[in-house]
């Protein structure tokens, strides 16, 4: 198989999480429940902040509100490979993804969103080439694999 496909490519992929899950946060309500936050009462506005964790209901109620402020947001992290299939009709191209990681606030540490879940992902995706047929020695190393520039 390898004298007919062809790895051109692989990538670290950081892109937008368009629909995260923070109730790990809380969540704003009419109604409030154990160590809810009363916000400002403007029409269409809900009245409280329900923390997740009472203990913690400021600190995640300023992290809610920062990232209603767009101030943060969530980010998923996957792999991509482009293949090159070559058949006698001609070449075509396709991308391999691995399942990725979302859910990860886009201000943690840099190198763990890159380096450990990216390596974490370019793992899983050497493994979905393997089962395709296409073993790990035709894949790019990790060493030149620059997730630094597939950034958002």
């Amino acid at each position: 198989m390898l004298e007919k496909v062809t790895v051109r490519e692989v990538e670290i992929v950081i892109e937008p999480d368009e629909n995260p899950d923070l109730s790990h946060l809380g969540e704003f309500s009419r109604t409030p429940r154990e160590g809810a936050i009363k916000q400002s009462q403007r029409p269409g506005m809900y009245t409280y902040f329900n923390p997740c964790n009472p203990e913690r209901g400021q600190e995640d109620y300023k992290r809610m509100k920062a990232y209603e402020r767009d101030e943060w947001h969530m980010v998923g992290v996957f792999a991509k490979a482009t293949i090159e299939v070559h058949t006698k009709d001609g070449d075509i191209l396709q991308t391999i993804t691995s399942g990725g990681l979302w859910g990860i606030e886009s201000d943690s540490d840099p190198d763990y969103i890159e380096q450990e879940v990216g390596y974490e992902e370019y793992c899983k995706l050497i493994r979905i080439l393997d089962a395709l047929g296409i073993p790990e020695e035709a894949v790019p190393a990790w060493e030149d694999v620059d997730p630094s520039k597939h950034r958002e």
